[in-house]
């Protein structure tokens, strides 16, 4: 197991709390790699985040970086709007290649469904854009159907004291059997929530 930083609070205040992350200690992290914490996750939706990664970021950190909620309805204009979103973060990081590229809204997992899109997704990889295809959702239970649809090679969902269960823990043991991929887990913290002093909640 290991950790990695999540970006969305240099967006602005972030979550339930409304914090903003020091940002010059995330300089100071960025900076000095450490290998049980060796990934950085971020999004374009995140505002200046991927800049502010390819500015200040060791390139030894594997990036994720997520899609923004696609707008595109035809198959052709589905690959271009990918495509141009992908090389506005590669060029907003500053590398040529990222770990993984995942879909940040639920709803898209039906663009899978076309052949042709599966067929960009694969090609992607193959040219070595990208390592690893990836999903990020909240709603676990759905998430046989989805890999049905597309075995992805990373998923992320929200897990923390307040919503781990032993039926969760079995349900995604069997499905990491079958499909093989990497379990991300995001929201740890609840939103920092679970520092916060009795009298704050």
């Amino acid at each position: 197991m290991k950790f990695g930083i999540g970006t969305a609070q240099i967006k602005q205040k972030y979550g339930i709390l409304k914090k903003k992350i020091n940002t010059r200690d995330l300089k100071k992290a960025f900076k000095k790699f450490n290998r049980n914490v060796d990934l950085i996750d971020t999004a374009p939706s995140y505002g200046f985040a991927e800049k502010f990664i390819g500015k200040h970021c060791n390139k030894k950190y594997k990036i994720v970086t997520k899609l923004n909620k696609i707008k595109s309805k035809k198959i052709n204009k589905i690959i271009d709007e990918i495509s141009s979103n992908l090389d506005r973060s590669l060029k907003n990081l500053k590398v040529k290649k990222i770990y993984c590229l995942m879909l940040h809204s639920e709803e898209d997992i039906k663009i899978f469904k076309n052949k042709k899109i599966k067929l960009f997704f694969e090609s992607i990889k193959k040219k070595k854009i990208v390592n690893k295809i990836g999903i990020s959702i909240y709603n676990c239970s759905k998430l046989d159907d989805y890999l049905k649809i597309y075995s992805f090679d990373v998923v992320q969902i929200p897990l923390n004291i307040f919503s781990i269960r032993n039926k969760l823990i079995k349900y995604l043991k069997k499905l990491k059997k079958v499909y093989k991929f990497e379990l991300q887990i995001r929201s740890i913290f609840f939103q920092g929530i679970i520092f916060q002093s009795y009298k704050n909640i």
